[in-house]
């Protein structure tokens, strides 16, 4: 029961719906090839790894991204509308919960939607 209640940030990648593999595996893949193919058919690379290169130089902006994750964690969970609470429209997102030992089809609301998502992307 821990290991499923330390895990929940994972609980993103495991909605399912029919076009939830385009925002978890097809749009993440095609824009990492399209990094890599650019990055190595320009003709001056730009260093990389080094203090001065490209990671580098993102390191300050990455740095603050979880901070604000987290913070829209905390505005979405809070957000006092009605809305916020009403099941995705048709064909809804549905995740597996765990209630006694047994994992049983939950449909999605939007704040359940939202709060998964800003989890997942605060642990990236």
């Amino acid at each position: 029961m821990i290991w499923y209640e330390l895990t929940r940030w994972w609980a993103y990648r495991s909605i399912q719906h029919k076009s939830m593999w385009v925002y978890k595996t097809a749009l993440p893949f095609t824009i990492s090839a399209l990094v890599v193919l650019v990055y190595f058919f320009i003709p001056i690379r730009p260093k990389l790894l080094s203090d001065s290169g490209l990671i580098g130089s993102l390191m300050d902006t990455l740095v603050l991204l979880p901070g604000f994750f987290i913070a829209a964690l905390a505005a979405v969970s809070t957000f006092q509308r009605p809305e916020m609470d009403v099941v995705m429209p048709e064909p809804c997102p549905i995740i597996k919960l765990r209630v006694n030992d047994e994992y049983l089809p939950f449909d999605v609301t939007r704040r359940m939607f939202l709060s998964y998502l800003f989890s997942y992307l605060t642990i990236l």
